[in-house]
């Protein structure tokens, strides 16, 4: 847990370290998404990609069918209501030997409607963070573009300092330190982004 209140705010600059431990047992009490094996006197922390994948998918096909459900119980309540409308509107009725009331039916009509505007939001969200192959290679692409306007840039940074070093007669270490410009510029290699191989 140490190691990963370590790593985990370096790789998610949004993540701090004291929020850390929260999220894992989070994820793993609650989401499923992390699983724990004890080895010895160590706790391995461990999660496929697919595992992930399958969580989102099994959650997208469960919001799927709840959607399904109250989309037919609003149809039924509606078709109900309509038929009832075309009668005579009066505070109690029946319909297949069970009495209702109209105010109650009312309410659960629009319960009903909040409820399938909640889940369809749920299940965008859901929809949202499922990638597909299409999406994966546009942000490889974009990744790799930006990477390479990267190296542009400090190549001519490098360039200009070069220049002002020879023009001036000053160290070029003097003028990163007065400038606040890193010693030396991190490399970023594209096949760390790499999820896959695209093919469309």
């Amino acid at each position: 847990m140490k190691e990963l209140e370590k790593l985990i705010p370096k790789r998610c600059p949004g993540v701090s370290a004291m929020t850390v431990k929260e999220i894992i047992i989070a994820m793993i009490e609650e989401d499923n998404v992390i699983s724990l094996e004890k080895c010895g006197q160590i706790n391995i922390y461990w999660c496929f990609k697919n595992q992930v994948i399958m969580k989102l998918y099994e959650a997208v096909c469960t919001l799927r069918v709840k959607i399904a459900d109250i989309k037919e119980e609003i149809k039924a309540l509606e078709t109900d209501i309509n038929h009832q409308n075309k009668s005579e509107k009066c505070p109690m009725f029946s319909s297949g030997g069970i009495k209702y009331q109209r105010d109650t039916l009312l309410q659960e009509l629009d319960t009903l409607k909040k409820n399938i505007t909640s889940t369809m939001k749920d299940f965008t969200a859901v929809e949202e963070m499922m990638w597909d192959q299409a999406r994966i290679c546009g942000e490889q692409t974009n990744l790799g573009n930006q990477i390479h306007n990267l190296e542009v840039i400090t190549d001519n940074i490098e360039i200009l300092l070069s220049y002002l070093a020879k023009r001036c007669g000053i160290d070029i270490s003097a003028i990163k330190d007065e400038l606040d410009i890193p010693r030396e510029f991190e490399e970023y290699n594209f096949k760390t982004f790499e999820l896959e191989t695209c093919e469309i």
